[in-house]
């Protein structure tokens, strides 16, 4: 079975992680924006 990839880019944010899949199958995970301020939210 192939492994696949993909990126994750939320737009303005400077620093984006995936930590998991919710029970919605949503990635999950936080961000900094432009401004510094982080966020955690499904991706």
């Amino acid at each position: 079975m192939p492994i696949s990839f993909i990126t994750i880019d939320v737009p303005g944010a400077t620093n984006t992680n995936g930590y998991g899949i919710n029970a919605s199958g949503q990635i999950v995970g936080d961000y900094t924006d432009g401004s510094g301020i982080q966020a955690a939210s499904p991706l």
